[in-house]
């Protein structure tokens, strides 16, 4: 009697302990216990619905799917969402993927097997990493995705294709085998390479995160190996846009590893101001050399903080002054910076394509800056989110306002700032709760977002936080006050995740839409119809109604 009113208290324990927020109630045990309930399952696997994301007490049969079919393009990265379980532990499942077709093949090089893992958030634990290996070892009575991603080269016939999914374990003296037949039709179309695309896609860096993860010294050369792979997943997802800090922290301390300053300043004996671009020059060239071409954004010339560090060698140390724009004490810190600068980067070659950057500021501040920067560096662009239309919007070539904010922006004045070659983004951050990118957030939610751009006649996203992880990102994606995996997409390794490929997967959907508009406008018109409904809603439901009717139409187009 005893050890069953302990049981009980244990059970009534951890039940109570997991009730925060919007995760773990009562009913998704409940559901996961009466799914594996008295169950016998060898080795199962099966398709499933990829708007939907997996938790730990996500039932094997709950949206799963009979549809083994898709339609991609040429040069389309595509995916399938696959999972496999057992009710026992199973070690070294192996996993292969192969195309079974008659004629043509999909080179085996261009298919990959993505092995998702849970992370925490808040009291659950959800899949999110996605790490490249065919093998995996399943823990019982709890679903392992696995995503079959096919990168199409350009020059891929136009057919169908059958694969052939296969996961084989042994058990208990018994070779387990599963397998699953998928369709890939690739329709007569080609999508441009992401080096090609033009939407803007604004994810900053953080490479002072891989330092400290990596327990590496900053700008070393092992630093600068490990950060190449996190440039290129850029790259490949499109992205032009280059984070540069060249101040301490420029938005204080609210990540897990602070931004430095890419520039060292120093206050000479004689009063004069003194600046080593080194670390600067190391970050844009091998940015640029990973394919991130576009804009150089420079953070920040008003901190939060309104605090600026400098060594002062008079005093042999660092130290900091506090001011703000229209002061005597600011025009003079920043003078000597900004012509400096300007010629640094006149000499790079790199000043037509760098902004000095600013975020979320108030109005009278922005306008006393702007017109320094006019006086002092004309050669400087400037980049700048607001949550209103500013005065001086016409100075702003890189233009970013919250997604909440986005009905604000008058048709004519995005058409103008469009011609003109400007960037006009909205972004998401902490806010909304719906739709984003966290680790809690339905994939499909990542996936219409950039749909969404498109319908608004945007020029793409931005994304406060890559790869700004907490300590141990693996074991929880919670952070602080923030949702979790709000500051980061990527993980440690250069290892993608469901939301950041599911994200991907709008880029493609935005560029798909601009070639059809410009190219077939009888198939566009057909398939407007359906993008015309990807207005903001916080309503998950419409998202995904939204997304699975567009995705319909794309397959009969």
């Amino acid at each position: 009697m005893i050890k069953k009113l302990i049981s009980i208290c244990l059970t009534c324990f951890i039940f109570f302990s997991c009730q925060t927020k919007e995760d773990d109630s009562l009913a998704l045990q409940q559901a996961h216990s009466e799914a594996w309930a008295n169950s016998n399952f060898g080795l199962e696997a099966y398709i499933y619905d990829s708007t939907h994301n997996f938790d730990r007490y996500a039932s094997p049969f709950e949206h799963k799917t009979e549809k083994n079919y898709k339609t991609a393009w040429k040069g389309e990265t595509i995916s399938f969402t696959t999972a496999i379980f057992s009710s026992y532990d199973l070690e070294n499942v192996k996993l292969s993927i192969s195309d079974i077709s008659s004629g043509s093949k999909i080179d085996k090089q261009s298919m990959q097997i993505l092995v998702a893992d849970y992370t925490k958030a808040y009291s659950n634990m959800y899949a999110d990493p996605l790490f490249p290996k065919e093998t995996a070892d399943l823990a019982a009575a709890r679903i392992t995705p696995v995503w079959i991603k096919i990168k199409l080269p350009a020059n891929t016939a136009a057919r169908s294709y059958k694969l052939k999914f296969s996961a084989t374990a042994e058990f208990d003296s018994q070779t387990l085998t599963k397998e699953i037949e998928l369709e890939l039709e690739v329709k007569d179309y080609t999508l441009p390479s992401p080096d090609k695309w033009g939407f803007t896609l604004d994810l900053w860096q953080n490479p002072y995160a891989v330092a400290r993860y990596f327990d590496v010294e900053p700008w070393s050369d092992k630093h600068i190996e490990l950060l190449r792979p996190y440039l290129e997943i850029l790259a490949d997802a499109g992205q032009k846009q280059i984070t540069a800090s060249i101040i301490d922290k420029p938005w204080g301390g609210q990540t897990y590893d602070p931004f430095h300053s890419m520039i060292k300043w120093t206050k000479k004996r004689d009063g004069s101001f003194e600046f080593d671009y080194t670390h600067f020059d190391i970050w844009v060239t091998m940015a640029k050399s990973a394919g991130l071409t576009g804009m150089i954004n420079c953070y920040t010339m008003i901190p939060w903080h309104e605090t600026f560090m400098f060594f002062d060698e008079a005093k042999n140390k660092n130290v900091t002054l506090k001011t703000k724009p229209g002061t005597t004490d600011f025009e003079n810190l920043w003078r000597p910076f900004l012509n400096s600068f300007e010629a640094h980067l006149k000499e790079k070659g790199w000043l037509d394509h760098t902004n000095i950057a600013m975020d979320e500021r108030p109005e009278a501040l922005m306008d006393k800056v702007v017109s320094f920067l006019h006086k002092e560096a004309p050669g400087l662009g400037i980049s700048s989110a607001y949550n209103y239309i500013p005065k001086i919007s016409n100075d702003i070539k890189d233009f970013s306002i919250s997604i909440e904010h986005t009905n604000i922006l008058p048709e004519e004045w995005k058409q103008e700032r469009n011609d003109k070659g400007f960037v006009t983004t909205f972004y998401v951050c902490t806010n909304p709760k719906k739709p984003n990118t966290f680790t809690i957030s339905k994939p499909a939610e990542a996936h219409w977002l950039a749909i969404h751009a498109f319908n608004l006649n945007l020029t793409g996203i931005l994304r406060w936080a890559f790869n700004s992880w907490p300590e141990a990102p693996f074991t929880t994606s919670d952070f602080g006050n923030w949702p979790p995996g709000d500051t980061y997409l990527v993980y440690p390794g250069a290892i993608t995740s469901i939301r950041f490929e599911k994200f991907r997967d709008g880029i493609e959907d935005y560029e798909r839409l601009k070639l059809l508009e410009r190219d077939y406008p009888d198939k566009f018109a057909k398939i407007n119809e359906s993008v015309n409904k990807f207005n903001y809603t916080r309503d998950v439901s419409t998202v995904i109604e939204n997304l699975n009717s567009y995705l319909d139409a794309l397959d009969n187009l």
